[in-house]
């Protein structure tokens, strides 16, 4: 956390907000995966604040997702499918559609398509493109 806190400080003074932007959503990412709550929805709020300022489409998505993650964690399911839902009615590339299919799939494991979706765009990724992070996803997909 000492080189997201470093990097974010960096970026600051030097005022390169995209990397800002993406220092934030990274180090928001690390922080829910340690269960350490403290900080992160102001974290996340000056993450899609300065997505949405500098009107990057992935930064924005990226602040998003981690932003229903953390609704989630909150105990506000409703509202982080909320989020994914209209990410998901979106206009998005391939690999975007399925990570939101692969969050609705962890928060609605009842409902079948958002699993079947995302497993048949990572597939079609995969072939494409042979990166880690979709065998990963695939493999949690197929263990369902």
């Amino acid at each position: 956390l000492h080189f997201y806190d470093r990097a974010i400080e960096v970026t600051r003074k030097i005022n390169n907000r995209l990397v800002l932007g993406a220092s934030l959503v990274e180090k928001g990412v690390v922080l829910m995966e340690l269960g350490r709550m403290d900080g992160l929805e102001t974290i996340i709020q000056e993450a899609l604040q300065t997505a949405e300022s500098l009107g990057n489409p992935d930064l924005v998505f990226d602040a998003q997702i981690l932003a229903a993650k953390y609704e989630h964690k909150k105990g506000n399911t409703e509202k982080a499918i909320e989020v994914l839902f209209t990410l998901n009615a979106k206009e998005l590339s391939p690999d975007k559609h399925a990570a939101v299919n692969f969050e609705l799939f962890h928060l609605l494991p009842q409902d079948p398509r958002f699993r079947q979706r995302a497993l048949e765009l990572y597939e079609s990724l995969y072939q494409v493109t042979p990166r880690y992070s979709y065998k990963v996803r695939l493999k949690q997909l197929k263990e369902g």
